[in-house]
């Protein structure tokens, strides 16, 4: 799996746990911007398809996409690796 891969699943999974427990105002940040401009393309209405042709990436951007729908609220901000230590010390 590559970074970007995982980086996707990682907010995939994090949508499908906010979803289970009945969160739905989410503020959504990340040191990927590659994964932090999919979610705002998918925010703004692009279709998924639209948005990536790896087939790598795919599956997963289309199924963000059907999580984004069910969330009411999302603000998807790119953070620095250094503002984002506690993740980073977490995932080490």
């Amino acid at each position: 799996m590559t970074n970007n891969e995982a980086e996707l699943w990682a907010v995939h999974q994090g949508l499908r746990i906010a979803i289970r427990n009945g969160y739905r105002n989410l503020e959504i940040e990340g040191d990927s911007q590659i994964v932090i401009e999919i979610l705002k393309k998918l925010n703004n209405g692009k279709n998924w398809e639209q948005i990536t042709t790896s087939w790598r990436t795919a599956g997963i951007v289309e199924e963000m996409a059907d999580l984004l729908k069910r969330i009411d609220y999302k603000i998807c901000n790119h953070v620095k690796r250094k503002g984002n230590r506690a993740a980073d010390f977490l995932a080490n």
